[in-house]
């Protein structure tokens, strides 16, 4: 059985947010709270250690730590001359991991507030020993960068966007045995709703409300 202070957790929050003005999303409010602080206060217990992935503003996102685990968070950057986007901030978080002696690293989305509190430890469950990937599903679609990563795919991945590869998720994902759990829809929002636009955020924060009453 995989143990949670066997897993580091990383947010990755690294993307353009080209739809959102270019503003980084990632640190909009959303109630009084920034969108990662929320996602970190729900991922945080699920992981032994916490870390983020993200390209700017990385002072703000360390001082989030102050406020979820009473230190600042440690910032990783996407790996230079290697691409871009989540498939890149995957590899230097799990790179950080290995480097620091985890063997799994789980992975969640920057923008993405409702993710399912238990996330992490039924994707651990379905690794089978933690010999494969696994990758959360929801409404029969996956959702690739929420997913269970073992540390000693690193150079394999590093090999894969070295030699220009799709830089997408699920095409490296699919070089490996890996496996997919699913999680159901809950109320009227699916858990893996993401906020890319104004409109978005007026509905998280709608959904916000209505989870408070």
């Amino acid at each position: 059985m995989i143990s949670t202070d066997q897993i580091m957790g990383t947010i990755i929050a690294g993307g353009q947010a080209t739809r959102m003005n270019k503003q980084n999303k990632a640190l909009k409010l959303l109630g009084d709270k920034s969108l990662t602080e929320h996602i970190a206060g729900r991922f945080a217990p699920q992981v032994n250690q916490l870390i983020i992935n993200a390209n700017r503003d990385q002072q703000q996102f360390a001082a989030i730590g102050n406020r979820i685990g009473h230190q600042p968070y440690q910032v990783v950057q996407d790996v230079q001359d290697l691409g871009a986007g989540p498939l890149a901030g995957l590899l230097q978080s799990m790179l950080w991991a290995r480097k620091h002696d985890y063997p799994y690293l789980a992975s969640v989305a920057g923008d993405t507030p409702f993710f399912p509190t238990d996330l992490v430890a039924r994707l651990a469950a379905s690794s089978e020993s933690g010999d494969r990937i696994v990758i959360a599903r929801s409404q029969g679609f996956p959702q690739p960068v929420f997913g269970f990563w073992p540390t000693r795919l690193t150079d394999d991945l590093h090999q894969w966007l070295s030699k220009g590869e799709s830089n997408k998720v699920m095409a490296w994902v699919r070089t490996h045995t890996h496996d997919f759990v699913d999680f159901d829809q809950t109320g009227q929002i699916d858990p893996f709703f993401n906020i890319n636009t104004p409109e978005d955020l007026s509905l998280a924060e709608s959904i916000l409300e209505a989870e408070a009453v």
